[in-house]
């Protein structure tokens, strides 16, 4: 959690090889999935199919995985005959399901999640939130979410980290992390 500029987009973007620090390092052990920019490296002129089979070869899958993640994709998306359709055709919306099928399909043991995400309407969105739970809870991934909202935060993680100019602030149990970020209360104005 951080107010906006603390560092946590900058954070994402090391976490999954986008940019680099300028100085100290990062490790990072384990197949990073990142839920940020869910349409960028689409080509618009492949089909959703298709730019699924590109997304598994980037990632050094065999045939046997890439059917089944093809699989999982087509049934996660819910996007029906546009599946076969050039990507071009898509809505926004369409392109974030198959973004988020594909990057929540590929068994990551990191999940980066930016909860700014706009997936798709209501009912999709319940269904990622879902998915997102079902990962932490049965494929034992770590997950990173990133959040402005308590609730949000609280819903999902059990750990808190807060960042302030760059630099860790807290890091800690959820409502204790959510308890130094919100700050003490607003304490009322009496006037006299």
């Amino acid at each position: 959690m951080g107010k906006n500029g603390a560092g946590k987009s900058t954070m994402l973007k090391m976490i999954t090889g986008v940019a680099f620090p300028s100085s100290g390092k990062i490790d990072v052990n384990g197949r990073v999935s990142a839920l940020l920019e869910l349409t960028a490296g689409f080509d618009p002129e492949f089909t959703g199919r298709e730019n699924v089979h590109l997304r598994g070869q980037l990632w050094g899958l065999d045939k046997a995985e890439i059917a089944v993640l093809e699989r999982q994709v087509v049934e996660f998306a819910d996007i029906g005959v546009y599946m076969d359709q050039p990507m071009r055709t898509y809505s926004s919306g369409m392109k974030a399901r198959v973004g988020f099928a594909i990057a929540s399909s590929i068994n990551p043991d990191i999940l980066v999640v930016d909860e700014a995400l706009s997936v798709g309407d209501k009912a999709f969105r319940q269904k990622c939130d879902r998915r997102i739970k079902e990962i932490m809870a049965e494929e034992k991934v770590t997950v990173i979410f990133v959040t402005h909202s308590s609730g949000s935060a609280e819903a999902i993680c059990n750990r808190g980290i807060v960042l302030e100019k760059g630099k860790l602030a807290f890091d800690g149990p959820i409502r204790d992390a959510i308890e130094f970020y919100e700050g003490p209360p607003d304490t009322p104005v009496v006037a006299g």
